[in-house]
């Protein structure tokens, strides 16, 4: 018998990323309007976090540093792509973009 050779991780996290990614797709055309309400609400967590990133770099600059610098501007992507989502499709993230924006917005749609 013959040890079993374990995967590299960058094999796994590829794998890992393109089913996540595929089952984004999935969700995002079977249920347009919820996954665009998601969409909205992880781009406002995900500018908070970046927010948070940017304070911690500039009061703790040798230990944050690198590592902080590049998360944060793989966030600033992310971000930056689910603003083009909204551009591109105004009508299933546009919409939700306005309801969740607006005070007479049913309770379950606010923040």
């Amino acid at each position: 018998m013959y040890p079993k050779k374990e995967l590299p991780f960058f094999i796994l996290f590829t794998a890992g990323l393109c089913s996540f990614t595929a089952l984004l797709a999935l969700l995002t055309h079977q249920y347009p309007e919820p996954m665009g309400y998601i969409a909205k609400t992880v781009r406002v967590y995900l500018l908070h976090f970046t927010a948070l990133l940017a304070l911690l770099t500039h009061q703790y600059p040798e230990p944050m540093g690198y590592i902080a610098k590049t998360v944060r501007v793989y966030l600033l992507h992310f971000t930056t792509l689910l603003a083009l989502l909204t551009h591109q499709y105004p009508e299933p993230m546009g919409y939700i973009a306005k309801t969740v924006s607006n005070p007479s917005a049913p309770h379950y749609l606010q923040y």
